[in-house]
């Protein structure tokens, strides 16, 4: 995502090589699952070095720190409002416009784009992915059939 917008290339298999050492070596020490989030590619977007993932480290583990002991007494509702606005900015909203202008040839892939995020939000992720790649394979299966 990034990448695109800065126009370099990202190695893949060395990112997942980081993570998977990571996963490992964190095992022994039992550390949580190490994964890759948008938050923090958010928060790196225009970082012009890799000391600012180490700095955002910090920075993440000393905002739970500060934090946990007032948000514990928060109700889910308002932790929800919470996250979803830290997320919404992540969505490409250009994206859902681009589509719904297409009219005839992209109402299928907003319709879907449209069902996996209301699954996913009412349902769960798992729910929410499976019926975005049931709708994927039905509208497949309808475009193979009558082409």
């Amino acid at each position: 995502l990034y990448a695109d917008r800065g126009g370099y290339k990202v190695s893949t298999s060395s990112d997942l090589v980081a993570v998977g050492l990571c996963n490992i070596f964190g095992c022994l020490s039992g550390s949580f699952v190490v994964a890759g989030g948008f938050s923090r590619s958010a928060l790196n977007a225009k970082a012009t070095s890799q000391i600012s993932m180490l700095l955002s480290v910090f920075v993440s583990v000393g905002t739970i720190y500060a934090a946990a002991p007032l948000l514990s007494m928060l109700p889910d509702a308002i932790l929800s409002v919470v996250l979803f606005m830290a997320v919404i900015g992540l969505v490409d909203w250009k994206l859902v416009l681009q589509l719904a202008r297409l009219k005839k040839d992209g109402w299928v892939d907003l319709l879907a784009l449209v069902i996996a995020f209301c699954a996913t939000c009412f349902l769960g992720v798992v729910q929410g992915m499976a019926s975005a790649v049931g709708f994927s394979l039905v509208v497949f299966v309808f475009n193979s059939s009558s082409p």
